[in-house]
């Protein structure tokens, strides 16, 4: 007898709870209490700030499932998650708008940061767009900020999945047991993290999760393959899910990244762009700020990263001690020189 059809065997076993419509709203009113203090804490805050528009948004979610595998395997996950962003809107020079923007996010309500703090980091983060330049097109030693990092190291992981193997879209494909980062770079996936954002007892098929490396000291570990793709390739399924990542951290915070540069570019946000992962090619649009005599200095704009994904992270020469604690990638921020950097 199947799995499914044992399931359908005794109806009821994974039974539902659904809010009392008095909790719900409860809930629904606290969350919009929770949104219009956000907005309140900006304009109180920020009365200077040449405001367009502020968007606040609050969320305060439960949910239940239940996973039934035809390998005979059953789970029942609940879980929370709560969190508060605000996003501001100015006028510019040129009629430009920048935005800026802050938020939380957590599995626990108390672990989330005060709508104080948001408010005032989402401010702080705006008026740093206001007067933004252009920069000149050369190479920089660049600081991302832990904010920005998971997007290059999403483009640098992805070539290690099942589906990129298995379509050879993968320039790593045949590299486990070879450096393909600096020494610097290790990445362990943490999937019993307590109150981790990504933690889970199982994976998407079924199997028990457990700590593994994926980069240890820039060498590759492994590969990402579920079931689905280790029976296309002929191979051992080495699970194909991540949950929170774990990293070996250096000793210093953004403005100890900066100090020890001297010169470069922070980069706190990305704007779109692509990347290549058979060639392994990249092209990202960004923007930030200039590190000028060890300080975090005046904003730029308009600027595009390119590089390639085979020797970007081999020039990563410093880790941060600050990984995002609103996200199951927990990315610091790291230094990565001799970067081309476009601009005018």
């Amino acid at each position: 007898m199947s799995a499914r059809s044992q399931h359908l065997r005794w109806p009821g076993r994974y039974r539902s709870r659904p809010l009392r419509s008095d909790v719900r709203d409860a809930h629904q009113r606290r969350g919009r209490s929770r949104a219009q203090q956000i907005e309140e804490l900006v304009r109180e805050k920020h009365p200077d700030l040449p405001i367009v528009s502020v968007s606040t948004s609050v969320s305060d979610s439960w949910g239940q499932s239940a996973s039934v595998y035809t390998n005979g395997f059953e789970g029942l996950r609940e879980g929370t998650h709560f969190s508060a962003s605000a996003a501001i809107t100015v006028k510019d020079a040129g009629d430009r708008r920048p935005m800026g923007w802050d938020y939380t996010s957590r599995r626990h309500f108390e672990d989330l940061e005060s709508l104080d703090k948001i408010a005032q980091e989402a401010g702080v983060r705006t008026r740093h767009q206001l007067g933004a330049g252009k920069i000149k097109t050369g190479k920089y030693t660049i600081l991302l900020e832990n904010r920005a990092t998971p997007r290059l190291i999403g483009a640098f992981l992805g070539p290690i999945s099942g589906p990129a193997l298995q379509q050879k879209r993968s320039l790593w494909d045949g590299k486990v047991g070879t450096a393909i980062a600096s020494p610097l770079l290790t990445i362990r996936d943490a999937p019993h993290r307590v109150r981790g954002a990504g933690s889970s007892l199982w994976d998407s098929d079924g199997s028990a999760t457990r700590a593994r490396p994926l980069i240890e000291d820039g060498v590759l570990s492994t590969y990402l393959i579920d079931q689905y793709y280790a029976l296309k390739m002929g191979v051992e399924p080495t699970g194909g899910d991540t949950h929170n990542l774990d990293w070996a951290l250096g000793e210093r915070d953004l403005d100890g990244l900066a100090a020890d540069i001297g010169e470069g570019v922070l980069i706190d946000r990305f704007l779109g762009g692509n990347s290549n992962s058979t060639s392994g090619d990249l092209s990202f649009g960004c923007a930030g700020r200039m590190i000028r005599n060890g300080k975090i200095a005046e904003p730029v704009a308009e600027m595009n990263l390119a590089g390639n994904l085979s020797t970007i992270m081999k020039r990563l020469v410093a880790v941060g001690n600050d990984p995002n604690p609103n996200s199951s990638a927990g990315c610091p921020s790291i230094v990565i020189e001799d970067v081309q950097i476009s601009g005018e």
